[in-house]
């Protein structure tokens, strides 16, 4: 009779078995063990048990566990996945740990002999030395050696052009160190030159990303960073699924775009984001570097927006450029398609002219039409408006959906829906004036056109109105009483006390008689957040009136408290004591009122 014998499973088997449950295979078929995964499986205690099993001399072992954990996890999970976790000491004794990886072939044949050092320099020292993308890597261009391991795990071609493929890829999160909100899951845009002979055109693109970076602007595409890797050309971007062709086409509005003073926050961030690729002016102490240059972008449309939760954000600056203030901005004319292309950009053979900044103002106009309408008329106001636009263009035999005549003033059919939309939504003085500032844009002299500077404080005036606007009408929702607890009664004089405040605050900003104080727009360039954030919360408010719970209703009033003093905190000084002046008169004439 016979039995079988047991096998019992070794600690430096387990951690060699651990490994392989846990290797990663990147969309080039290489397998590789990610970082976090490395920490995870060789703790202090996984080491100590391991090296007991080590075929060595008692001397060998004296704090091997401890230099393993601190500076050798990488060597010895390596040599333990081949099986040959005992050279571990030989490694130690020639100092070749972590910090010196990776190790070259002559290095590593000293250690481990010709063949066995040989495979390891060439072969599976790599799979434990994936690529961590560094966090500065958006400041230079970098060269990856070819033998690292690219550690994408998944792609997903999102777009293609004559020179670039875009990919969706994902990166494990130990792999990458381009957030500071530590180790998450990330997926990535990678722009691929696929065209050797645009070369110039990609260094470009990533010259104009890495000055525009430096601005940390919220409504410009932040590159991440630029490499080249295998004699390929690579751009690296954060993921947004959603643009501004999607997002025109959608039925439901997308994100926080359900109120519409999102709308004109969105437009006056993308125009600033304009202006300042217009005008780009970096300082020495603030962007850490001195540049005072011109710029583009020359491909404006809905494709090359992309659009997050609540803002929209200018992308795709491939035939974008910056040159120095003292150059021309005038620049030939490279074909595109879209319907927001320019009239000066062709002839009336439509043969590629010489352009200048104006044509990123035509294509703004007719952005800001096209966004006015989806507002107002949703995705199929949109589509109807661009049925209206298709008529003939400059050659007789094709229709085009542009915004301009063959000798280039705006179609009729564009005027018309203006007009249209103006009757039918005769409430909305604001929209009037979004649409106004359109058709300045959408001059067919662009030297009579206004520059995105302009564009963009009048966007900020409008932005700021119509924030003003949505939380107005919030305060005129509360149904005021007189007969109800003490609680309430103290959390209605908190509320009227806080309308008093900001109706004041507008009044001497002039946004109730759409007058509009430039002066002080330069102090109130953060006050839409703080009206958005002030609107959020009488948004809850109801809800949090109906508890009667004092617990409750305390907070949101210090919030409320805290709100109204920073808008008037922004106030210039001469506002400010207007302000004050007119708030003492109106609590005069409310005798309820008394500071909460």
């Amino acid at each position: 009779m016979t039995s079988d014998r047991v096998r019992i499973p070794t600690r430096i088997g387990a951690l060699r078995k651990q490994i392989e449950d846990n290797l990663f295979t990147s969309i080039l078929s290489q397998r590789f063990l990610p970082t976090d995964k490395l920490d995870e499986i060789f703790t202090l205690h996984a080491i100590q048990g391991a090296i007991r099993e080590l075929t060595c001399g008692p001397h060998e072992l004296i704090n091997l566990a401890d230099t393993i954990h601190k500076d050798g996890k990488r060597v010895f999970a390596m040599l333990t996945y081949n099986r040959f976790e005992n050279y571990i000491t030989k490694f130690r004794k020639h100092g070749a740990l972590d910090r010196q990886l990776p190790l070259s072939k002559a290095r590593a044949e000293e250690i481990m002999g010709s063949e066995d050092g040989r495979r390891l320099a060439l072969d599976f020292q790599w799979m434990f030395l994936p690529y961590v993308f560094p966090e500065d890597m958006s400041e230079r261009h970098l060269r990856i050696d070819s033998q690292y391991i690219l550690p994408f795990t998944s792609e997903h071609q999102i777009g293609t052009g004559a020179f670039a493929v875009i990919d969706k890829v994902y990166i494990p999160p130990s792999q990458h160190k381009f957030t500071d909100q530590g180790a998450v899951e990330l997926h990535v845009v990678r722009k691929r030159l696929i065209k050797k002979g645009e070369t110039e055109a990609f260094e470009r693109e990533g010259k104009c990303l890495r000055l525009l970076n430096r601005l940390k602007h919220p409504n410009i595409i932040h590159l991440w960073g630029s490499y080249t890797y295998r004699e390929e050309q690579n751009l690296l971007f954060p993921y947004i699924g959603m643009d501004l062709g999607k997002f025109l086409k959608e039925k439901e509005r997308h994100g926080e775009f359900r109120w519409d003073f999102n709308f004109y926050s969105a437009l006056t961030g993308l125009a600033s984001a304009l202006s300042n690729l217009h005008h780009l002016s970096l300082k020495e102490s603030k962007h850490g570097i001195e540049f005072e240059g011109i710029g583009y972008h020359h491909d404006l449309r809905p494709p090359n927006v992309l659009v997050s939760k609540n803002s929209f954000i200018l992308a795709d600056f491939g035939l974008s450029n910056l040159k120095d203030s003292a150059d021309l901005s005038h620049t030939p004319y490279k074909i595109i398609s879209g319907d927001y292309i320019a009239p000066e950009c062709t002839d009336m053979q439509e043969n590629p002219q010489t352009v200048d900044r104006s044509i990123d103002v035509w294509a703004f106009g007719c952005l800001i039409l096209e966004i006015g309408t989806y507002m107002l008329k949703g995705n199929e106001g949109v589509e109807k408006f661009r049925k209206k636009r298709l008529t003939t263009g400059r050659f007789p035999r094709f229709r085009d959906a542009g915004f301009y005549q063959p000798h280039g003033e705006v179609k009729q059919q564009v005027l018309d829906w203006v007009e249209e939309l103006r009757r039918s939504n005769q409430q909305a003085d604001l929209v009037h004036q979004l649409f106004e500032l359109s058709l300045h844009a959408l001059h067919a002299n662009p030297a009579n056109r206004p520059n995105m500077d302009k564009m963009h404080g009048r966007l900020e005036e409008l932005s700021l109105t119509e924030h003003f606007d949505s939380v107005q009408r919030l305060f005129f929702q509360v149904h005021w009483t007189e007969d109800t607890s003490e609680d309430l009664k103290h959390h209605f004089k908190c509320l009227r006390f806080a309308q008093e405040r900001f109706e004041v605050w507008g009044q001497v900003l002039g946004l109730n008689e759409r007058r509009f104080s430039r002066l002080a727009s330069k102090s109130l360039e953060s006050s839409t957040e703080v009206l958005r954030s002030l609107f959020h919360i009488l948004r809850e408010e109801p809800g949090k009136r109906a508890l009667v719970n004092s617990t409750v209703l305390r907070p949101l009033q210090y919030q409320l408290d805290r709100i109204i003093k920073d808008l008037w905190g922004a106030l210039p000084a001469h506002l400010l004591s207007s302000a004050n002046e007119m708030l003492k008169k109106r609590l005069a004439a409310v005798a309820i009122l008394r500071r909460c």
